[in-house]
């Protein structure tokens, strides 16, 4: 790829890598430290370099003094962590001040295969069609797959201390919420109601339990309008189906008739369905036996009749 071309994430090359140089420049900021490159500074302030050789002896000596100066979070290891981690920033070439792109659908599974068969075919793309990858830097690109690989190994690296740290975080606000959720509930609203100077001091703590009592009610809310969704939706598509049955080819639903309800059901009010007359069974009586004259007549047949004799 040409230098003077933009990149699709948005950096025009050629850009100048983050090393780490031979000199930095360490801010103090509030309580804490901070290790930026020289020409890295926001304010652009002019400050004293130190050497970066020196500054890293001086880290690992306090990053072991700061592995056993106590059991707690003290200030000593969390300088050296910032402090190490500003050095490991562009050391890694990574800079957190440029904007971040919209990764590409499927980056992370199936762009590496795709460009490493391209990659192992060059040679044959070439001689079939040396115009195809005339402008690209292949020597580029893949050192732009190596740092994908690079990218990857760091998040591993550090993704269980940002994993552990996010427990310990959410762990102690449980505890720390529930205690004041306990203290209020006991008796501390009262005592706001009480004191005037308990009223004012402690308004963060009446605060705190009513935007957390309007949460859950509204989360309450949420997830009973969320059941109350899920439930027509599945009434729908009963009915849904119910309809699909009934009017699939070759099937012909039964008309029902007027007053004809189930054993147990209410009988279908009049009006609601179509009308239907009901016609009367037919009746085909048996033909009475003729029995000769002279002859008696058997059980059950009819004696002939004298009229006119």
């Amino acid at each position: 790829m040409k230098d003077n071309k933009t990149s699709p994430s948005g950096d025009k090359g050629p850009q100048k890598i983050d090393a780490l140089g031979e000199t930095v420049e360490v801010v103090e900021q509030g309580t804490g430290k901070w290790v930026l490159n020289p020409d890295k500074n926001p304010l652009g302030t002019t400050t004293v370099l130190t050497d970066t050789h020196v500054l890293a002896d001086v880290l690992g000596g306090n990053f072991k003094i700061s592995l056993f100066d106590g059991p707690r979070y003290t200030p000593l290891l969390r300088d050296t962590q910032r402090e190490m981690v500003g050095m490991w920033m562009p050391r890694c070439d990574l800079n957190a001040d440029k904007s971040l792109p919209a990764a590409p659908a499927h980056a992370d599974d199936l762009l590496d295969p795709a460009f490493q068969c391209i990659q192992e075919n060059s040679g044959l793309i070439n001689a079939i069609d040396p115009m195809l990858l005339k402008d690209e830097d292949m020597g580029k690109l893949a050192a732009t797959q190596q740092k994908i690989a690079d990218s990857r190994v760091i998040l591993q690296t550090f993704s269980p201390i940002i994993q552990g740290a996010t427990v310990a975080k959410v762990t102690a606000q449980v505890d720390l919420s529930a205690f004041c959720k306990r203290f209020y509930d006991s008796g501390g609203d009262r005592l706001m109601g009480k004191n005037f100077v308990l009223h004012e001091n402690l308004k963060p703590l009446s605060t705190l339990v009513s935007a957390q009592t309007t949460a859950a009610l509204e989360t309450k809310q949420l997830i009973a309008q969320t059941r109350h969704e899920t439930e027509a939706q599945t009434l729908d598509r009963v009915k849904q189906a119910i309809a699909s049955q009934g009017n699939a080819p070759g099937t012909t639903a039964p008309a029902p008739v007027q007053g004809a309800h189930a054993p147990g059901q209410n009988p279908v009010p009049a009006g609601a369905l179509p009308v239907l007359t009901v016609l009367p069974v037919p009746q085909h009586p048996k033909p009475k036996r003729r029995v000769p004259a002279g002859k008696k007549p058997t059980s059950g047949s009819t004696p002939p009749s004298t009229k006119g004799k």
